[in-house]
């Protein structure tokens, strides 16, 4: 639906001759009772029509600008409980993983080349995407849509070939020492039940959560956050800041 213009609903509602008096009267073509009566109580306050159009339409602007706000925090606690869901269910923890490529200079080298060729990749689907016009005929946007699974396939590839420390498992530990660093294993799901780790569930738990909340944070960040992480990874953004 397009935007209710304040002003050509008080023209509207102005009939045949000006007034306050008018504006009541016009007010019975609005069939919403709620708005009807915000309408009413905003135009007994009115000194002239003018004046009555200006706080209606002040009173719409601040009705929108709330009604923006909370779509705002609703999106943002869907998008909070989605990254949450996300790092739980594939176990993707922000400080295991910055631990590992500090740790691994070799998997941090090949992260930012798989960033690097990513990156690449991305530049060409939107070269490509700009050659395929409304007018392309179904073979071609059939053939774009393939290559674009084709590209999925392959960066979900690329990030299994990784190895990241990403996902969960099950192994019994039962039979190995309470100091054996597999009891640390924040990866291995029977390392968090107090009567199989009892020395250490508390704080791989602990710490789990602190990751899990941080990946959680970053997702909700959205699409400018991962391309500016990327470009800090393939070492772009220092140079673009440098110019």
């Amino acid at each position: 639906s397009s935007p209710i213009s304040i002003s050509k609903l008080v023209g509207e509602l102005e009939v045949e001759k000006e007034g306050i008096g008018a504006l009541l009267v016009g007010l019975k073509k609005v069939k919403d009772d709620t708005v009807r009566l915000a309408m009413e109580t905003i135009i007994r306050t009115a000194e002239s029509v003018d004046d009555a159009r200006q706080k209606l339409e002040q009173w719409f602007n601040d009705s929108m600008s709330r009604v923006s706000e909370a779509y705002q925090r609703k999106m943002q606690f869907f998008s909070l409980a989605i990254g949450l869901l996300i790092a739980v269910l594939v176990n993707v923890d922000t400080l295991q993983l910055a631990r590992t490529l500090w740790e691994d200079p070799v998997l941090r080298a090949d992260l930012v080349q798989a960033a690097e060729q990513f990156d690449q990749q991305a530049a060409l689907d939107t070269t490509t995407d700009a050659t395929t016009t409304p007018n392309s005929s179904t073979t071609e946007i059939l053939e774009a849509a393939q290559d674009d699974a084709t590209a999925a396939r392959q960066t979900v590839q690329q990030i299994l070939d990784l190895r990241l420390p990403i996902g969960w498992r099950w192994q019994d530990l039962s039979d190995l020492p309470d100091d054996d660093p597999l009891r640390t294993d924040n990866s291995n799901l029977w390392n968090f039940f107090p009567g199989n780790n009892p020395s250490h569930w508390l704080g791989l738990l602990l710490a789990k959560i602190v990751g899990c909340v941080a990946t959680m944070i970053a997702i909700a960040q959205g699409a400018p956050f991962w391309f500016d992480l990327l470009n800090r990874l393939t070492g772009r953004g220092g140079s673009k800041s440098s110019e």
